[in-house]
């Protein structure tokens, strides 16, 4: 969790953008979601990851492969980050990683929200 947070995932995506150099095109970037909780308890649920991994629950909301969050704040969340790293997709698993995370249904509003965009 310490080798991928919002500050290393910048890190290594910039060794990506200068091995691409002089492509025709650039590199479409993809991230997995480990943690998706689709809630209106992001904090408390940020902050309980975060206890888990030594991260703090903003680092954790943070955290390129989490998803924490009431519908609109997961848009947020994914807007900004293809903003910030030029994430074009994002992969969830069919079957939730840690028991109480949301699953691929309940990030169907999402994609909803955000087809198209």
């Amino acid at each position: 969790m310490h080798t991928s947070t919002e500050a290393e995932t910048a890190r290594k995506l910039t060794w990506i953008s200068e091995g691409a150099a002089g492509r025709a095109t650039a590199p479409e970037v993809e991230i997995a979601i480990y943690f998706c909780f689709i809630t209106d308890e992001g904090q408390a649920v940020a902050e309980q990851l975060g206890n888990a991994f030594g991260l703090s629950a903003e680092d954790m909301r943070a955290h390129p492969h989490a998803l924490i969050g009431s519908v609109d704040e997961v848009c947020e969340q994914l807007e900004k980050r293809r903003e910030m790293f030029g994430i074009s997709y994002v992969t969830l698993f069919a079957e939730p990683l840690v028991p109480g995370s949301s699953s691929i249904l309940d990030f169907a509003p999402v994609v909803e929200r955000l087809a198209g965009r």
